[in-house]
């Protein structure tokens, strides 16, 4: 089971600054037909040069834009293919994981101290093995996150790794491998733009 992440920041209507955390499962063995799924979709919605070459953005698909052309003419081309996306994700019973923060104190997950594992990350990796240990008892998740670069992707894969392999806790999670991949976003990883735009609709959920 691959699961992958993402992570948005924002500023909520009261003026508080929020984050979330989500993660997005989807087995492996279904990978490669996501892919074409996706691709399919972006060709036929948004033409051949946004399907070999962009990006699915949240920010880009919810852009302020795409609600005035919504509002002007009935009809927003980015907001109609999030819309298709969304319900292809709940048709496919793609599972979700996702924290919301409002604690300015661990709403980074920057995972600054490579011993103790931020109570977010350890949030979803409880919920995670839960469900794979219920649905998937005989397979494991393969946690994929977006490459921030290596500084970043250092501090995150060692306090995970440590989590995993030093804890308790985090030995009893046998559903999960005990490390984390880092990938690059770009127009064929649809398993980082479907966690974008998942974290980008809770996001705004609470904003």
């Amino acid at each position: 089971m691959l699961v992958f992440f993402d992570e948005t920041f924002r500023m909520s209507s009261l003026g508080h600054r929020l984050s979330a955390l989500c993660g997005i499962a989807i087995p492996e063995d279904m990978f490669s037909t996501v892919t074409t799924d996706i691709y399919s979709m972006k060709y036929s919605s948004l033409g051949e040069v946004f399907a070999k070459e962009k990006e699915l953005k949240f920010k880009a698909m919810f852009k302020a834009k795409s609600f005035r052309d919504k509002a002007k003419d009935g009809f927003s081309a980015y907001l109609s293919f999030s819309m298709d996306l969304l319900r292809y994700i709940r048709r496919q019973r793609f599972v979700t994981f996702c924290v919301v923060c409002f604690d300015a104190e661990i709403m980074t997950y920057a995972c600054k101290d490579p011993h103790k594992l931020d109570v977010t990350y350890k949030t979803l990796f409880e919920r995670i093995d839960r469900y794979m240990t219920v649905e998937f008892p005989n397979r494991r998740a393969k946690l994929v996150f977006d490459d921030i670069g290596y500084g970043a992707n250092n501090a995150r894969a060692t306090a995970i790794t440590n989590f995993f392999n030093r804890t308790s806790v985090g030995k009893g999670y046998d559903s999960i491998l005990r490390t984390p991949f880092f990938s690059t976003s770009q127009s064929h990883n649809v398993g980082l733009q479907l966690a974008d735009l998942v974290t980008g609709v809770v996001g705004m959920r609470f904003q």
